[in-house]
Protein backbone atom coordinates (compact mmCIF):
# COMPACT_ATOMS: atom_id res chain seq x y z
CA UNK A 1 0.00 0.00 0.00
CA UNK A 2 1.08 3.30 -0.64
CA UNK A 3 0.96 6.51 1.79
CA UNK A 4 -2.43 7.74 -0.32
CA UNK A 5 -4.02 4.24 0.47
CA UNK A 6 -3.52 5.07 4.81
CA UNK A 7 -5.86 6.85 6.46
CA UNK A 8 -4.64 5.93 9.87
CA UNK A 9 -1.03 5.13 10.62
CA UNK A 10 -0.27 4.32 14.52
CA UNK A 11 3.69 4.08 14.82
CA UNK A 12 5.22 3.66 18.52
CA UNK A 13 1.79 4.90 20.81
CA UNK A 14 2.09 5.40 24.13
CA UNK A 15 -0.42 6.31 26.26
CA UNK A 16 -1.37 6.37 29.95
CA UNK A 17 -3.35 8.37 32.89
CA UNK A 18 -3.10 8.73 36.03
CA UNK A 19 -5.49 7.22 38.80
CA UNK A 20 -5.52 6.70 42.64
CA UNK A 21 -3.24 3.90 42.36
CA UNK A 22 -0.63 5.99 40.69
CA UNK A 23 0.19 6.10 37.15
CA UNK A 24 -1.23 3.31 34.43
CA UNK A 25 -0.24 2.80 31.15
CA UNK A 26 -3.02 1.60 28.74
CA UNK A 27 -1.07 1.75 25.07
CA UNK A 28 2.41 0.97 25.30
CA UNK A 29 4.21 1.32 21.98
CA UNK A 30 1.13 -0.24 19.83
CA UNK A 31 1.72 0.25 15.97
CA UNK A 32 -1.22 -0.36 13.29
CA UNK A 33 -2.19 0.84 9.72
CA UNK A 34 -5.53 1.62 8.62
CA UNK A 35 -6.39 1.21 4.88
CA UNK A 36 -8.55 3.61 3.01
CA UNK A 37 -12.16 2.14 2.23
CA UNK A 38 -12.62 -0.75 4.36
CA UNK A 39 -14.03 -1.94 7.71
CA UNK A 40 -11.47 -2.28 10.73
CA UNK A 41 -12.28 -4.55 13.45
CA UNK A 42 -10.10 -3.77 17.22
CA UNK A 43 -10.56 -7.04 18.82
CA UNK A 44 -9.34 -8.15 22.69
CA UNK A 45 -10.09 -7.90 26.20
CA UNK A 46 -11.86 -5.44 28.44
CA UNK A 47 -8.78 -3.20 29.57
CA UNK A 48 -6.51 -3.59 25.95
CA UNK A 49 -6.63 -0.28 25.18
CA UNK A 50 -9.51 -0.54 22.14
CA UNK A 51 -11.58 2.60 23.43
CA UNK A 52 -8.66 4.60 24.18
CA UNK A 53 -7.19 3.86 20.91
CA UNK A 54 -10.52 5.10 19.33
CA UNK A 55 -10.55 8.34 21.25
CA UNK A 56 -6.87 8.91 19.77
CA UNK A 57 -8.13 8.43 16.34
CA UNK A 58 -11.09 10.78 17.22
CA UNK A 59 -8.75 13.36 18.65
CA UNK A 60 -10.68 13.49 21.77
CA UNK A 61 -7.16 13.36 23.49
CA UNK A 62 -3.26 12.97 22.41
CA UNK A 63 -0.70 10.63 22.59
CA UNK A 64 1.72 10.58 24.89
CA UNK A 65 4.42 9.39 22.52
CA UNK A 66 4.87 8.36 19.30
CA UNK A 67 2.90 9.28 16.06
CA UNK A 68 -0.68 9.39 15.14
CA UNK A 69 -1.68 9.80 11.86
CA UNK A 70 -5.09 10.82 10.97
CA UNK A 71 -5.69 12.08 7.08
CA UNK A 72 -1.99 12.63 6.76
CA UNK A 73 -1.92 14.69 9.49
CA UNK A 74 0.10 14.12 12.67
CA UNK A 75 -2.38 14.69 15.69
CA UNK A 76 0.18 13.84 18.38
CA UNK A 77 2.06 17.59 16.87
CA UNK A 78 -0.49 19.49 15.73
CA UNK A 79 -2.42 22.16 17.68
CA UNK A 80 -5.32 22.48 19.63
CA UNK A 81 -6.60 24.20 16.69
CA UNK A 82 -5.42 21.87 14.11
CA UNK A 83 -6.90 18.53 15.64
CA UNK A 84 -10.44 20.53 16.26
CA UNK A 85 -10.91 21.30 12.72
CA UNK A 86 -9.32 17.50 11.60
CA UNK A 87 -12.26 16.21 14.55
CA UNK A 88 -15.06 18.53 13.17
CA UNK A 89 -14.18 18.01 9.23
CA UNK A 90 -12.99 14.73 8.49
CA UNK A 91 -13.27 11.73 11.25
CA UNK A 92 -16.88 10.98 12.69
CA UNK A 93 -17.31 9.39 16.48
CA UNK A 94 -20.13 6.89 17.57
CA UNK A 95 -20.32 6.27 21.15
CA UNK A 96 -21.25 2.89 22.77
CA UNK A 97 -24.54 3.77 24.11
CA UNK A 98 -26.58 4.86 20.99
CA UNK A 99 -29.12 7.15 22.77
CA UNK A 100 -25.72 9.14 24.10
CA UNK A 101 -25.27 10.44 19.96
CA UNK A 102 -28.50 11.86 20.12
CA UNK A 103 -30.26 14.82 20.95
CA UNK A 104 -33.64 13.88 22.71
CA UNK A 105 -36.21 16.59 21.61
CA UNK A 106 -35.42 16.63 17.55
CA UNK A 107 -36.65 13.60 15.28
CA UNK A 108 -34.95 11.67 12.69
CA UNK A 109 -35.13 14.10 10.03
CA UNK A 110 -34.06 16.91 12.33
CA UNK A 111 -30.84 15.40 12.65
CA UNK A 112 -30.12 14.77 9.51
CA UNK A 113 -31.01 18.03 8.91
CA UNK A 114 -28.45 19.78 11.10
CA UNK A 115 -25.60 17.24 9.68
CA UNK A 116 -26.37 18.82 6.26
CA UNK A 117 -26.71 22.12 7.60
CA UNK A 118 -23.43 22.02 9.33
CA UNK A 119 -21.55 21.52 5.82
CA UNK A 120 -21.36 17.76 6.52
CA UNK A 121 -22.16 15.99 2.91
CA UNK A 122 -24.24 17.50 -0.62
CA UNK A 123 -26.79 14.26 0.50
CA UNK A 124 -30.61 15.16 0.98
CA UNK A 125 -31.59 14.22 4.22
CA UNK A 126 -34.56 12.34 2.52
CA UNK A 127 -32.55 10.18 0.62
CA UNK A 128 -30.02 9.83 3.59
CA UNK A 129 -33.34 8.11 5.36
CA UNK A 130 -34.04 5.47 2.62
CA UNK A 131 -30.58 4.41 2.61
CA UNK A 132 -30.80 4.44 6.71
CA UNK A 133 -33.62 2.26 6.33
CA UNK A 134 -35.46 4.87 8.32
CA UNK A 135 -38.04 6.46 5.96
CA UNK A 136 -41.18 5.80 8.20
CA UNK A 137 -39.40 6.78 11.22
CA UNK A 138 -38.75 10.20 10.01
CA UNK A 139 -40.82 12.33 12.70
CA UNK A 140 -40.03 10.32 15.42
CA UNK A 141 -37.79 11.17 18.28
CA UNK A 142 -34.65 8.81 19.73
CA UNK A 143 -37.11 7.59 22.54
CA UNK A 144 -39.45 6.48 20.26
CA UNK A 145 -36.99 4.78 18.12
CA UNK A 146 -35.52 0.86 18.80
CA UNK A 147 -32.09 0.64 19.68
CA UNK A 148 -30.57 -0.12 16.05
CA UNK A 149 -33.02 2.62 14.69
CA UNK A 150 -31.04 4.67 17.12
CA UNK A 151 -28.06 3.35 16.38
CA UNK A 152 -28.38 4.08 12.54
CA UNK A 153 -29.82 7.60 13.37
CA UNK A 154 -26.20 8.00 14.95
CA UNK A 155 -24.12 6.12 12.10
CA UNK A 156 -26.07 8.42 9.51
CA UNK A 157 -25.71 11.88 11.18
CA UNK A 158 -22.08 10.87 12.07
CA UNK A 159 -20.96 9.50 8.70
CA UNK A 160 -22.81 12.08 6.69
CA UNK A 161 -20.20 13.85 4.08
CA UNK A 162 -17.12 12.42 5.59
CA UNK A 163 -14.79 11.48 3.64
CA UNK A 164 -12.09 9.73 5.75
CA UNK A 165 -13.20 8.11 8.84
CA UNK A 166 -16.00 6.43 10.95
CA UNK A 167 -15.24 5.45 14.44
CA UNK A 168 -17.48 3.36 16.40
CA UNK A 169 -17.06 1.83 19.77
CA UNK A 170 -19.17 -1.31 20.33
CA UNK A 171 -21.23 -0.42 17.68
CA UNK A 172 -23.62 -3.34 18.21
CA UNK A 173 -22.97 -4.32 21.97
CA UNK A 174 -26.22 -3.39 23.23
CA UNK A 175 -28.20 -4.29 20.65
CA UNK A 176 -29.67 -7.84 20.15
CA UNK A 177 -28.79 -9.46 17.45
CA UNK A 178 -30.85 -8.84 14.44
CA UNK A 179 -30.59 -5.16 15.10
CA UNK A 180 -27.16 -5.56 15.02
CA UNK A 181 -27.10 -7.29 11.26
CA UNK A 182 -29.12 -3.95 10.22
CA UNK A 183 -26.68 -1.86 11.47
CA UNK A 184 -23.59 -4.06 9.99
CA UNK A 185 -25.28 -3.87 6.67
CA UNK A 186 -25.83 0.04 6.95
CA UNK A 187 -21.60 0.07 7.66
CA UNK A 188 -20.84 -2.31 4.75
CA UNK A 189 -22.89 0.11 2.33
CA UNK A 190 -21.09 2.95 3.89
CA UNK A 191 -17.90 1.45 3.39
CA UNK A 192 -19.10 0.37 -0.34
CA UNK A 193 -19.13 3.78 -0.95
CA UNK A 194 -15.50 4.45 -0.19
CA UNK A 195 -15.84 5.61 3.79
CA UNK A 196 -13.03 4.24 6.09
CA UNK A 197 -14.31 2.53 9.47
CA UNK A 198 -12.89 1.40 12.44
CA UNK A 199 -14.94 -0.33 15.47
CA UNK A 200 -14.31 -1.82 18.51
CA UNK A 201 -15.94 -4.77 19.46
CA UNK A 202 -16.39 -7.84 21.82
CA UNK A 203 -18.02 -9.90 19.34
CA UNK A 204 -16.96 -12.44 16.92
CA UNK A 205 -19.36 -11.50 14.68
CA UNK A 206 -18.99 -8.52 14.38
CA UNK A 207 -15.31 -9.17 13.53
CA UNK A 208 -15.83 -11.25 11.14
CA UNK A 209 -17.27 -9.00 9.08
CA UNK A 210 -14.88 -6.67 8.61
CA UNK A 211 -11.91 -6.57 5.97
CA UNK A 212 -9.22 -6.40 8.66
CA UNK A 213 -9.01 -7.33 12.14
CA UNK A 214 -6.36 -6.29 15.11
CA UNK A 215 -6.12 -7.61 18.50
CA UNK A 216 -5.09 -5.84 20.88
CA UNK A 217 -3.58 -6.71 24.34
CA UNK A 218 -1.21 -5.23 26.62
CA UNK A 219 -1.48 -2.41 25.57
CA UNK A 220 0.06 -3.20 21.68
CA UNK A 221 -1.69 -5.44 18.90
CA UNK A 222 -0.83 -9.23 19.16
CA UNK A 223 -2.64 -10.20 15.97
Amino acid sequence: MTRTDIVVECEGVRYGYVSTDGEAAVLRGLDLRVPKGGIVALTGPSGSGKSTLLRLLGCLDRADAGRVVIAGVDTTVASARRRRRLRRDRVGYVRQNPADNLIDHMTVIQHLKMAKAMGRGRAKPERLLDRLGLTDKASRRPKQLSGGEQQRVAIGFAATGRTDLLLLDEPTGQLDRRMGEQVLDTLESMRDDGLTIVLATHDPDTAARADLTYRLGGGVVTA
